[in-house]
């Protein structure tokens, strides 16, 4: 599953590579940062099943427009936690014109909300 990055792994907040946490809409969670110190960027992903009906994973970007919230945020603290935010409208980046920047075929059959899916941080070192 490496996209090429030279030094790229997954961390399974809540969870493991088998049973990744589920996350929700409007749910936060806060987690030990088995990274701290170290430089890490951490990428959050869902995982969802695309027009195609293929199953992938997918990164998900933190949106706020006109009070809405889409996407996933990830706060690293100073004091070495990992904090999660989950937008209220759904955990797939989109905007209220439902435009997620993904390609149809990766997109949820109707462009529908993802109010829930297994969830992981992709890190890139």
């Amino acid at each position: 599953e490496n996209l090429g990055f030279a030094e790229e792994s997954f961390l399974y907040v809540g969870g493991t590579a088998a049973a990744p946490l589920k996350i929700k809409t409007s749910s936060d969670y806060v987690f030990d940062n088995p990274h701290a110190g170290k430089s890490v960027a951490f990428i959050p992903q869902i995982q969802i099943a695309g027009n195609d009906g293929v199953v992938r994973w997918i990164d998900t970007l933190w949106i706020y427009e006109n009070n809405y919230t889409w996407g996933v945020n990830v706060t690293i603290t100073s004091d070495g936690k990992i904090g999660i935010f989950a937008g209220a409208e759904s955990l797939l980046s989109k905007n209220s014109g439902n435009r997620s920047g993904l390609p149809y075929g990766f997109r949820p059959p109707n462009d529908a909300n993802v109010v829930e899916a297994p969830f992981r941080l992709r890190l890139i070192k």
